[in-house]
């Protein structure tokens, strides 16, 4: 076909379209449409400036496109319009009292909308009166930054005294051979990898948990793991041997992610054991999607949590330590019949603090003496159960069986 002739034919088949159609609504590109889908009205908006052919200010205003009022809906809520009328220092109360008729109409004409004048809110009128309204009348979405920020302080001055007691009394060296010698995953705290740069880990510690003046929450989980359940035995029997207080090894403290995630689906607990690798993550070399390189029959896993929440006149720690344990035969593929349970400890106690005593950004209840002598006081008490166990305990699950040697 001749491009002339077909040129003429698009453009008769466009123009026949055009005349089909009586109007179409312009759309800016980019922008937002003003009309909610969800209920098909308009969109509310915070600031709308609105001119009254009866106003009591000067023509001078006008002509200068400044608004007679702003009808007001900060919060953008469904019901919350109301009436300002921006006023200059001098003008308050005169202007009220000489305009009561206006003032009590522009109210009706939106509804009976409240109506309410505001004084100084500039040094002169302007036409954009919501430049200088938006400080006197803050959303609640302000509120709320400032409310988070708050927050944030208060978690942070929180998990700072709180991190520091838990790991001066549970993730001590000292400490930490006494758990190891009865077969109990170390709590260690601190990340001392290339990433980590010895700061509190994010991986074993939960990031999910609360840190507030009436609440608080902390969840560590941590493993141990054998290659086989030969190797299992001979570290039970090697910590056995070892006398309390004796050069004993510490292994590493692994750990699974996804076990307080929000976000997403949680890996199951055992993945670890299962025979699947897929190799590392490209940037950090960790082992992607937690299956572990080496096969692993046997693991133990700790699970530590602390729970303080404020009760009138009181604080109430609650601490509780649980091991398990996974074994299965170098031909299985995976652990088959879940973890089997070791060890629940736990400790609680209730604390008296002082009439009247309040909490707040500044002083947060993990600056109060009483509330931080109680969490030291509950997991010395824990410190004590773990103790007294025989190191001999673990033997009834790392002994080998016949069915186990490959």
């Amino acid at each position: 076909m001749d491009k002339l002739v077909e040129k003429y034919l698009k453009r008769i088949v466009i123009e026949s379209m055009l005349n089909d159609i009586d109007e179409l609504a312009y759309v800016a590109k980019d922008k937002q449409s003003q009309i909610d889908k969800e209920t098909g009205e308009k969109r509310p908006k915070k600031f709308r400036p609105k001119y009254d052919d009866g106003s009591p200010f000067p023509e001078e205003d006008r002509k200068k496109n400044i608004p007679d009022y702003v009808i007001a809906n900060p919060n953008l809520e469904k019901d919350g319009e109301f009436i300002i009328v921006p006023l200059l220092c001098g003008e308050l109360e005169t202007f009220e009292e000489q305009n009561k008729e206006w003032l009590k109409s522009i109210g009706v004409k939106h509804g009976d909308l409240k109506v309410q004048t505001v004084r100084c809110y500039r040094s002169r009128r302007s036409e954009y009166p919501h430049v200088a309204l938006e400080k006197l009348f803050p959303s609640k979405q302000v509120y709320d930054k400032s409310n988070r920020e708050a927050e944030k302080v208060i978690q942070e001055k929180i998990k700072r005294t709180f991190n520091s007691i838990v790991g001066n009394e549970l993730d001590s060296p000292e400490f930490q051979k006494v758990l190891v010698r009865r077969s109990i995953p170390a709590l260690n705290m601190k990340d001392n990898s290339l990433y980590g740069k010895a700061q509190t880990k994010k991986t074993n510690i939960s990031q999910y948990d609360t840190y507030s003046n009436e609440k608080i929450e902390f969840n560590f989980h941590g493993y141990n793991v054998y290659n086989t359940v030969r190797d299992f035995l001979n570290a039970v029997m090697t910590r056995i041997r070892t006398p309390e207080g004796g050069d004993i090894e510490i292994p590493d403290t692994l750990f699974m992610t996804r076990q307080t995630n929000r976000n997403y689906s949680r890996y199951n607990a055992d993945r670890k054991m299962e025979k699947k690798y897929i190799g590392k993550t490209p940037v950090q070399g960790k082992d992607s999607r937690d299956y572990f390189e080496d096969n692993l029959d046997a693991t133990i896993r700790l699970d530590f949590e602390i729970n303080g929440e404020l009760m009138d006149n009181s604080y109430l720690w609650n601490v509780r330590l649980k091991t398990v344990v996974g074994k299965k035969l170098e031909t299985e593929q995976r652990l088959k019949g879940g973890y089997l349970d070791n060890k629940l400890i736990q400790s609680a106690g209730t604390f008296q603090l002082e009439p009247g005593v309040e909490f707040n950004q500044q002083t947060t209840v993990m600056d109060n003496k009483d509330i931080k002598n109680g969490l030291i006081a509950v997991l010395n008490d824990l410190k004590s159960q773990i103790e007294n166990i025989n190191p001999k305990e673990m033997l009834k699950y790392a002994t080998v069986r016949r069915n186990e040697i490959a």
